[in-house]
């Protein structure tokens, strides 16, 4: 007996196409605060982990981060 033909792949439906693009954007937003967060941290002279840490404090808190 033969096995059954293969199925055409499926095209994307609107929920998937929106999910995504949804995790696109997100990939993106953590590529650049991750990004920027390596770059504070550069310019204060401290470890990334601290600096990540006091944005992470700073997020809870609601506060926004001080400018040098």
């Amino acid at each position: 007996m033969r096995p059954p033909a293969p199925r055409p792949p499926k095209r994307p439906t609107r929920h998937r196409v929106a999910h995504e693009t949804a995790w696109r954007a997100w990939r993106d937003l953590v590529r650049d605060t991750q990004a920027a967060v390596t770059q504070y941290a550069k310019e204060q002279g401290i470890a990334r982990h601290e600096a990540e840490a006091d944005v992470k404090a700073k997020a809870r808190a609601g506060e926004a981060p001080s400018e040098p």
